[in-house]
């Protein structure tokens, strides 16, 4: 999808704490700035800004950050956002399902790990569904009445994840047992891995999925429950799980409930679950880390050669090198590639006004190559040429960022096949 430099600018321009408002998430006012609770990122009018990760930029990089959307997708949701301007705003609705469940089924047992039953007991009440346009998961809260209030989706491909517009934070994914514990969790997927990796007498517990980090769907539900006398925060195992439970901890006590932190041994439950239920956890941890060890070694080859002159023009010859190349020494081109895109990433950041470090570089590099399923080369190049087509985004390192550091991910999967 082609978009002008006028659409662009016009997407640029939406007004983010408008736009999060629409989506139900839960904003907090600082002075002359808005706050967005969930992710502590600052907004003001159409920019945000992340203290925690030093960094920021405008709307359209918003939306490819924190949901998962590619740059055409963003400017195309915005530009959509940007007129939905009538007297009457659409209320909630559920997306609608598709005639099977084949690929949600899939996705959840094969991608996720989690066990047949426990998703075929939400399916069977219908609180878990395929949408009929992209195939997303769907996650349905109700409320008290049994109607739907709440929607969470999750793709079945990639890394999108969105609440519905005009969903009651409230109402989010949850359980309702007959016992005196409540277990509390970031998303939905890690509900279903925790049951999964503790099945015996689940149904007599509690739970509810945040969709965020918000205390408002727990303080909810102990509203709908009085016999929950004991808390189960059950966030994620890093920076902003850690934080907020540390918040949600503080407010549960103050009412007079017992909490109690249960932090997964890696980032969340699901992780947990797939280090547990992998085909060859062994050979896949290991992996994992001759991966991360590769792409640290071609972050500080990349650290310490000079850069050359004309570096962008370098990146496209050493790409069509690779691209054409036979199989007589493709593993040094692909590191010459790998040693130039990483540099470009650096020197990009560094043009946007917006520095990065080398550890940042090693650290997004990193997550890529473990979380990312494997990309192409040329895929890649097609999106980078792309963003460089639109000279209006010139000041935005995020979106320079992106396509080059999935080139660098796609390069070390590349150079790691070579040498097995």
């Amino acid at each position: 999808m082609y978009y002008t430099k006028e659409q662009i600018d016009a997407a640029n321009q939406t007004d983010l704490a408008a736009f999060l408002l629409s989506k139900g998430e839960e904003l907090k006012r600082c002075g002359s700035e808005t706050v967005w609770v969930r992710k502590q990122v600052w907004i003001r009018k159409n920019k945000w800004y992340s203290h925690y990760e030093q960094r920021g930029g405008y709307a359209v990089s918003f939306l490819m950050e924190y949901f998962s959307l590619d740059f055409p997708s963003a400017v195309g949701e915005l530009i959509s956002e940007r007129g939905k301007d009538k007297p009457k705003r659409k209320g909630f609705r559920l997306p609608k399902p598709y005639g099977n469940m084949k690929r949600v089924y899939d996705y959840l047992m094969n991608e996720r790990y989690i066990d047949r039953e426990i998703i075929k007991y939400f399916a069977d009440r219908k609180l878990i569904y395929e949408d009929s346009l992209y195939h997303n998961c769907v996650f349905v809260g109700l409320d008290s009445s049994g109607k739907p209030k709440h929607c969470h989706k999750r793709g079945t491909e990639g890394d999108f994840k969105m609440t519905v517009e005009g969903s009651i934070a409230e109402h989010s994914f949850h359980f309702d047992g007959s016992g005196e514990w409540l277990f509390v969790f970031e998303s939905p997927i890690d509900m279903l891995a925790f049951i999964t990796l503790h099945p015996k007498n689940w149904k007599k517990y509690s739970y509810v999925a945040l969709c965020s980090v918000s205390e408002r769907p727990v303080l909810h539900r102990l509203e709908s429950n009085d016999k929950i006398t004991d808390i189960f925060l059950c966030l994620d195992n890093d920076e902003a799980g850690i934080s907020a439970c540390v918040r949600i901890k503080a407010i549960l006590e103050e009412k007079g409930y017992r909490v109690t932190r249960l932090s997964p041994k890696h980032k969340d439950w699901d992780e947990d679950l797939a280090f547990k239920r992998s085909s060859l956890p062994p050979k896949a941890v290991a992996d994992k880390n001759k991966l991360t060890v590769l792409s640290a070694k071609y972050i500080r080859t990349a650290e310490n050669t000079p850069v050359p002159p004309m570096l962008t023009e370098k990146v496209k010859c050493a790409f069509t090198a690779v691209n054409e190349s036979n199989t007589q020494r493709p593993i040094e081109q692909v590191e010459n590639l790998l040693v130039l895109l990483l540099q470009l990433a650096k020197d990009e950041a560094r043009k946007c006004l917006s520095p990065i470090t080398w550890e940042e570089i090693s650290d997004i590099l990193c997550k890529k190559i473990l979380s990312e399923k494997a990309g192409t080369l040329a895929a890649d190049m097609q999106k980078l040429s792309y963003v460089y087509a639109q000279t209006t985004l010139e000041c935005d390192r995020n979106l320079f960022l992106d396509p080059i550091l999935s080139m660098s991910a796609d390069c070390v999967r590349l150079i790691y096949s070579y040498r097995r």
